[in-house]
């Protein structure tokens, strides 16, 4: 095997470029039996998702906060495989997957998000999974994986992901974040959340920014922290609630 052979290949060109247009889109209306749900990320071309159903929408909620996750593309391309049948035969099959993710680390994976019920229902799904996994790995060089409830809604990670969500980076921070955020980078690491919070309500040079500032009770404090583990600059204990004993530690700070 050449060395070329290694990494994604055979994507569309614009696959996590913002010419990217999704294959399909869901239909909206109440006759929708997956009811449809917009999901705004900048990893998405045109800053939006239209997730098939509600499920789809909190995988994606584990994407947007991966900082690990450069690019989404929804609904990407057609994969042309063979489905294996009795008699050594098969049948050509086509498949369009929800999402296909880039890594920082250049690897791409294609992800469904199938209901726990739905595979249940539908011995297919299984079979369909496996040859598919093969088939990408084989002429894509890439990944693929099923997401259910059961990996996406576990607690208390998925609680912690959506409250980091919550919080994320947007056009409409007030400027004085900014200053909340250059001090969280002078602070020493690892600390807890608890303590960070507190040493920066009692920085003297952002008493006047906390008094000056209330956004309807929101920490900013702890706002800033939240959008700095989204971003990749800090880390943050995920495996248990959210508390002031929870672990923070240094990533890719980018200088006070």
């Amino acid at each position: 095997m050449e060395l070329m052979d290694f990494g994604p290949r055979h994507l569309p060109p614009a696959l996590f470029a913002h010419a990217h247009v999704p294959l399909w889109e869901p239909e909206w209306g109440t006759m929708y039996r997956t009811l449809p749900v917009t999901f705004p990320t900048d990893k998405a071309a045109g800053g939006q998702i239209v997730a098939r159903l509600p499920l789809m929408a909190d995988g994606l909620v584990h994407l947007d906060t991966d900082p690990a996750i450069k690019a989404i593309a929804a609904y990407p391309m057609t994969i042309e495989y063979f489905s294996p049948r009795r008699n050594n035969a098969s049948v050509k099959r086509e498949h369009v997957p929800d999402v296909a993710v880039l890594r920082a680390d250049g690897s791409v994976v294609f992800i469904d998000y199938v209901p726990v019920n739905e595979q249940a229902e539908k011995a297919w799904v299984a079979k369909r999974t496996q040859v598919l996994r093969a088939h990408i790995e084989a002429h894509h060089g890439c990944s693929y994986a099923v997401h259910d409830e059961l990996c996406l809604l576990a607690k208390p990670l998925f609680p912690n992901l959506k409250t980091m969500w919550a919080h994320k980076p947007g056009p409409l921070d007030l400027p004085e974040a900014q200053l909340i955020i250059r001090a969280v980078r002078r602070h020493r690491f690892p600390s807890m959340l608890g303590t960070l919070k507190r040493a920066l309500h009692a920085d003297p040079d952002l008493r006047s920014v906390f008094r000056r500032i209330d956004v309807d009770g929101v920490d900013l404090a702890f706002t800033a922290v939240m959008q700095m583990c989204f971003l990749g600059e800090l880390d943050i204990d995920l495996s248990k609630p959210f508390s002031p004993t929870t672990g923070v530690f240094a990533l890719n700070l980018r200088g006070a």
